[in-house]
């Protein structure tokens, strides 16, 4: 089975899906593209040097998911 991903939804977590079907393994799966948390550098133009801007701090973009694909989950019958 293949599932699309929602279009342009971002989280803070994977999606989590469960797959069942009579008959075989059930399967669990995450799926999602990490970003990790990035440092963004804040600027302030310099009074000295136009043009050359002046480090005043740094602000943190949070890790996030993004869901622009799809899954593709198989299943495999159940063995006794």
């Amino acid at each position: 089975m293949v599932i699309n991903a929602p279009w342009n939804y971002t989280g803070t977590e994977p999606i989590k899906i469960e797959a069942r079907l009579a008959g075989y393994e059930a399967k669990e799966v995450l799926f999602g593209d990490y970003h990790p948390p990035v440092a963004e550098v804040l600027t302030r133009p310099s009074n000295v040097f136009l043009g050359d801007p002046i480090p005043v701090g740094t602000k943190t973009i949070p890790a996030y998911y993004t869901y622009s694909n799809s899954v593709l989950i198989k299943l495999y019958p159940k063995t006794n």
